[in-house]
Order: structure tokens, then C-alpha cells, then sequence
């Protein structure tokens, strides 16, 4: 006979495993590189989890890899240029680099949980 607390157990680890709380993220070589590079140049304003350290810094989480990866290359040939310090950090990446931190960070879930 299955007791209330056994209950209880198999009932948390269900709802745990529906609701993907234990995943952990499977990194491709790429994300791997992007996670690195991440954690040097990023995670001062975009976190270590690509959510903003202050309100005025984006999220970078779940944000689509295209958009990641062409708003870094506007920032490295100064096409986009409102801000200094991402011009001045984008023109030290290498393509790698983009299409790396593109791939990292748009894996991230949205809510900067992993």
C-alpha cells in the first residue's frame, strides 16, 4: 500500500519533470565558446544568464540568433552606434565570436533560469 508521503513524492517528481526544472542545457561546441567569451565580456551588464544587471541593460536571453548576431555586426562597423562601450566591445569579436555569443545566448530561457 502506497502511503500519502510516497504520494506526495512521485506527485513533486512528476510535476518536476513536466515542468523541465531539472534540465540542464545541452551546449554544442559553439554555445560553449559563446558561454566563455559570455562570461569575459558580457556578464558585467548582461549577467551570467543574459539578463540585465541594471534596467537600462537588455536582455540578451532567448533573444533570436539572427537578430543577436546581426546587432553585434552593426556594432562592429559602427552602423549602429548609439552606444560606445558595446562599439567599442563588438570591434574585439571576431565572427566566431558573434555567431558564438549569438548561439549562447539564444538558448537561455527567458526568465534567465537553467
Amino acid at each position: 500500500m502506497i502511503n500519502n508521503k510516497s504520494r506526495i513524492s512521485a506527485l513533486i517528481l512528476f510535476i518536476t519533470a513536466l515542468s523541465g526544472c531539472n534540465q540542464e542545457l545541452k551546449l554544442t561546441e559553439q554555445q560553449q565558446a559563446g558561454q566563455q567569451k559570455a562570461a569575459q565580456l558580457c556578464a558585467g551588464c548582461h549577467g551570467t544568464r543574459g539578463i540585465g544587471t541594471l534596467a537600462v541593460n537588455p536582455n540578451l536571453a532567448c533573444q533570436k540568433e539572427s537578430y543577436l548576431a546581426k546587432q553585434l555586426r552593426d556594432y562592429k562597423s559602427e552602423h549602429r552606434n548609439n552606444h560606445k562601450p558595446m562599439v567599442n566591445l563588438a570591434k574585439m569579436l571576431s565572427e566566431d565570436d558573434i555567431d558564438n555569443l549569438a548561439s549562447w545566448y539564444s538558448i537561455l530561457p527567458c526568465d534567465g533560469t537553467y
